[in-house]
């Protein structure tokens, strides 16, 4: 295992796969995100306090609201620093069945639950001591975890380990380079002069109301930063063996692996290039062709109980027909090349054929999230209703330009 041998040391005694990494940092997401949030309220808020005071001669109010701007921008500073500064520390880990966990050198661990990890994915680095193999550990609560490694062959087995890759979980990840976010720094120096000179100007030409002026002032210059910095945040995605689930504020698209949009989809001036072109890779590893003919699992003009008897239909014949069956319903559902109604279809076939497992497996290894619900109510049996809203919401989805959803 290496790292304690002749140092004096006692080594963990595990029970999963272990590994040694060269070092380990955690990138907070969360709390810079919070500090960041409360810095918007605050420097509206000071502008509110600061109108108060003003209009009711309360000299308190006029404190109040410097002490907000300056403790608001003391929270984004430490937001900055919390985003930026990394620190690296070697660990061992282990991957157990319950949770990923890291060692330190004194014995000391350090746990995340498996159902706090939503992605885990291989990015490799040019470091100045030369190429890194690196697993980006993507938390829930926005956070990520990063481990470098001397061996590509450790940082791949630990994504399988971690239940991530071909046939297996989809995988998130988060485009945004934190370094990017200095970005906000000339953007709200921008939209500061932008707005403070006009208003300014209209605020030397009259005698009274000033003060309201004033406060607008604030709230006008954190609407238009929030809008212009909402709009170039960087895109989250969704790697599953169908495509790319990608989503960027409140739109949500979905290509396929092979679909030549997506490169440019991934771009933006706040972007891990690298972290991009990995998820390429790592779509293009997972995408697979079937030798199936997956139009018989088409829905067509069929209603709901038309389409399942028509399966069932295909499937009589028998244990060998059945499992046939089920095991080309299973391969479609992992075609890249599949449409929604097929992969539904072959939904319907496992469901059909008693094989609920490899159902559930299929649905939490796709990325498209319109197909999942719908299948989610095909192995929930939640009836012909349900599946017919779902089905219909997915085709919605599909007739509409720039949807990128698999539909028909």
């Amino acid at each position: 295992m290496g790292g304690y041998a002749g140092d004096g040391r006692v080594p963990p005694v595990t029970t999963g796969p272990t590994f040694v990494a060269s070092g380990v940092a955690r990138s907070r997401v969360r709390l810079p995100r919070i500090l960041s949030n409360v810095f918007k309220v605050l420097y509206v808020l000071s502008g509110v306090l600061m109108l108060i005071g003003a209009r009711t001669d309360v000299g308190e109010g006029l404190l109040l609201g410097i002490v907000a701007t300056y403790v608001g921008f003391g929270l984004i500073f430490a937001s900055y620093i919390l985003s930026l500064v990394q620190t690296w520390r070697p660990r061992t880990i282990e991957i157990t069945s319950e949770a990923l966990v890291f060692w330190t050198p004194d014995g000391e661990t350090e746990r995340h639950p498996r159902s706090t990890i939503v992605g885990a994915n291989l990015v490799r680095r040019h470091l100045p001591r030369g190429p890194s193999a690196t697993v980006e550990v993507e938390l829930r609560d926005g956070d990520r975890l990063t481990i470098r490694l001397d061996d590509f062959y450790a940082a791949h087995a630990i994504t399988q380990h971690l239940g991530f890759g071909p046939g297996r979980l989809r995988s998130r990840s988060r485009l945004g380079n934190p370094v990017g976010r200095l970005l906000h720094v000339p953007i709200a120096l921008g939209v500061h002069v932008a707005i403070s000179i006009p208003f300014g100007i209209l605020l030397s030409s009259v005698s009274s109301g000033w003060e309201l002026t004033q406060a607008l002032t604030y709230a006008v210059e954190m609407l238009v930063y929030v809008a212009i910095t909402h709009r170039l945040r960087p895109a989250e995605v969704e790697i599953g063996d169908d495509g790319v689930r990608l989503v960027r504020g409140s739109s949500t698209r979905f290509f396929r692996a092979n679909d030549p949009t997506i490169r440019a989809a991934l771009r933006g001036p706040a972007v891990d290039d690298v972290r991009a072109a990995e998820v390429l890779g790592r779509a293009a590893e997972r995408a697979v062709s079937s030798r199936i003919d997956a139009r018989v699992f088409d829905r067509g003009e069929r209603s709901i109980d038309e389409w399942r008897r028509h399966i069932a239909s295909s499937m009589e014949g028998g244990y060998r027909a059945s499992a046939t069956t089920a095991d080309a319903a299973a391969s479609v559902l992992r075609s890249a090349e599949a449409t929604g109604d097929q992969r539904i279809g072959a939904g319907l076939a496992l469901r059909v054929a008693g094989e609920p497992e490899r159902l559930r497996a299929a649905i939490d290894a796709m990325a498209d999230e319109r197909v999942r619900v719908a299948l989610e109510a095909v192995a929930e049996d939640r009836g012909d209703d349900a599946l017919e809203r779902a089905v219909t919401e997915l085709r919605r989805a599909a007739s509409i330009p720039g949807a990128g959803s698999g539909g028909r």
